[in-house]
């Protein structure tokens, strides 16, 4: 199920995350002002950037993949949590991640790992490039969370995937943030060129409130979240009865 016969030698067992803390810059000045200058301008080497993928951030993607094949929560949450901030802020501070196409050949095209992928890949475009996402962008992260939460949903039984609660979390909040996003975005017809406005028009379904509020009931229904907090509620509310009584026969 892991990929550590495409990885260098001992890869897994010398892996530390502090190893990502030296990334980005080589210590000679000159070479370090050219790399930035090659991040700033969104190329590297013959190719534009979206073409170019960093060691590190490489070695980075197939830990991931092979963390989340495992169902290692806690080494996905630390990938997650340190180590994804740490070479966004090194390689791609103002600049988008590769594209899941790029990415896929090393992660041995694995389906459910580019949907995670390409979750953080929109994220952080709607967070961080200057000027947001494209219309098409806006579009494609939409079906890309629908492809996950189809993953999540259709399964009669629990899907095999292991994700911390924090990524958990903010995959809904951004679910919402994009939903939001999306209305402003569409309510400003003004500012839309005739080939957007078409493109709106022929789409009414794309983040659509009744297509959102579906996906976001069937998370609930699914999760059980409801009968959870009435055995939560009806524990807490035994909980202050027995200290009533308690307390009443104690005075």
């Amino acid at each position: 199920m892991g990929s550590s016969s495409t990885l260098p030698f001992n890869f897994l067992t010398s892996l530390q995350y502090d190893d990502y803390d030296s990334y980005g810059h080589t210590g000679d000045p000159m070479l370090d002002r050219e790399f930035e200058r090659q991040m700033s301008s969104g190329k590297r080497g013959d190719g534009g950037f979206n073409e170019y993928i960093p060691d590190q951030a490489k070695r980075f993607l197939i830990h991931l993949r092979d963390m989340i094949a495992e169902g290692n929560a806690f080494e996905i949450a630390s990938l997650y949590e340190n180590t994804f901030p740490k070479l966004t802020e090194q390689f791609f501070k103002s600049s988008p991640w590769p594209e899941a196409d790029l990415v896929a050949q090393y992660v041995q095209e694995d389906q459910l790992f580019l949907i995670l992928y390409k979750e953080l890949y929109y994220r952080h475009i709607y967070a961080r490039i200057p000027g947001g996402p494209s219309i098409d962008q806006r579009f494609e992260s939409y079906y890309n969370y629908c492809n996950l939460f189809n993953y999540i949903l259709s399964s009669d039984s629990p899907v095999a995937l292991e994700l911390p609660n924090q990524w958990l979390w903010e995959i809904i909040d951004e679910f919402i943030y994009q939903f939001q996003s999306f209305q402003q975005f569409r309510a400003k017809l003004q500012k839309k060129s005739d080939d957007e406005i078409e493109v709106l028009r022929h789409n009414p379904r794309v983040w659509d409130v009744l297509q959102v509020l579906n996906v976001l009931h069937s998370m609930v229904d699914k999760s059980n979240i409801n009968k959870q907090l009435e055995v939560s509620l009806s524990l807490s509310s035994s909980i202050v009865e027995y200290k009533i009584s308690a307390d009443y026969y104690r005075s």
